[in-house]
């Protein structure tokens, strides 16, 4: 009776950025899924799962695994319920003994037993560009990473380029890993500017949007000089607004320090952390994304974007390259003045939003978050069979 545990720590978290929306979304697209013969799934967390988490098909359970001290409830806790020789499932079900562990986040328990584990690498961008990391943070994701590609029987990468990137810095066998890329997931069909978040103006200026957090690594700082050598070719009352949709992240000083200093400061703006209905609305009501990231492991901002209709502006690297194809107008990494030129081009093109607007949904359409459960339950089941 084969027994897959999933840590649903990460997608239960009450607040999610990527890491936890791609938990989250996977794990309830993987229960759309029917499961084989005798197959059981039990969902680990912390706390008692809430809301859609906790509503679990046939053969689904959810375990708390509870652990006063907050921090080490990975490595400590869930490695100490896999060493017992049999986890209880509750509800009536009888005790089984794991044989499969799949971490959709990071890290893995610092003791498996004899549970084989399957993990996710997200990208090793913090070994090819150290400097867009914080030196604790990329510590931490340097350990958690080598403890996952060297210990994980089988391995999921989200593109083909954080697989390839992951391979050739650690060495791992290229038949190990399998591309199970991520999907979009906001609302399709929002209300231009629906919910709270966006301002007070029922009818706002036209804005180019960025969405994520505000960090060097995704061009925070790049976006701000594009918008200032974009506004400076336009008419004095030219209404056209920059807005941030992120948390603040590593260097959001600098973008911050940028706009402030900038003569058109008064037209950025930098809206803090959005829900996933602000979010839809905003890229369903703005001129372009602008995606000008130095460093990613997939591209899911300018993917949401495409399956909007919204233009894309975006950064030169492989894994855009890999999710837009040729649906976004991409300018080299870093070049403001480039980007600048992409926006007075989309801004001043109405033929032009248009093309982009039809080719984007096209090709999100390739991406969905039931063929990355297929692809997971394949890479699952090449662990237990």
């Amino acid at each position: 009776m084969p027994l897959i545990a999933i840590d649903a720590s990460s997608a239960a978290k009450p607040t999610k950025t990527g890491v936890e929306w791609y938990a989250f979304r996977l794990i309830e697209a993987m229960k759309n899924h029917a499961l084989r013969g005798d197959e059981r799934v039990v969902l680990f967390s912390p706390a008692p799962l809430e809301g859609a988490l906790a509503d679990l098909p046939a053969g689904w359970s959810s375990k708390v695994l509870s652990w006063l001290p907050g921090r080490g409830w990975m490595p400590l806790r869930v490695g100490w319920e896999l060493m017992r020789s049999r986890v209880p499932l509750g509800k009536g079900d009888d005790r089984g003994s794991v044989d499969v562990l799949f971490v959709p986040a990071q890290g893995f328990p610092a003791f498996s037993g004899k549970t084989k584990l399957a993990g996710v690498v997200h990208d090793v961008e913090f070994r090819l560009h150290p400097e867009l990391y914080e030196e604790r943070q990329r510590m931490s994701l340097e350990f958690k990473t080598y403890s996952v590609v060297h210990r994980a029987v089988r391995l999921l990468a989200v593109s083909a380029y954080a697989k390839r990137t992951a391979c050739e810095a650690y060495s791992i066998p290229h038949d190990r890993v399998d591309v199970t890329p991520l999907a979009p997931a906001l609302p399709s069909h929002p209300s231009p500017l629906e919910g709270e978040g966006m301002g007070e103006v029922a009818r706002p200026a036209p804005f180019f949007l960025v969405l994520g957090r505000v960090e060097k690594k995704k061009g925070a700082d790049v976006a701000v000089r594009a918008f200032e050598a974009f506004k400076r070719t336009r008419p004095a009352d030219d209404p056209f607004e920059l807005r941030f949709l992120g948390g603040d992240g590593y260097q959001a000083s600098d973008a911050r320090t940028l706009a402030a200093r900038s003569p058109y400061a008064e037209k950025i703006r930098f809206e803090g952390y959005a829900s996933e209905a602000v979010a839809a609305s905003a890229l369903a009501s703005a001129t372009a994304l602008l995606a000008l990231s130095r460093a990613e492991g997939f591209g899911i901002a300018p993917l949401e974007a495409m399956r909007a209709g919204t233009p894309v502006i975006a950064s030169d690297i492989p894994p855009f390259r890999e999710v837009g194809g040729d649906a976004p107008l991409f300018v080299p990494v870093g070049d403001a003045q480039a980007a600048a030129a992409a926006m007075r081009r989309v801004a001043e093109d109405a033929s032009l939003r248009e093309r982009l607007a039809a080719t984007g949904p096209v090709r999100a359409a390739a991406f969905s978050w039931d063929e990355t459960a297929r692809l997971t339950w394949e890479s699952l089941r090449r662990v237990l069979y």
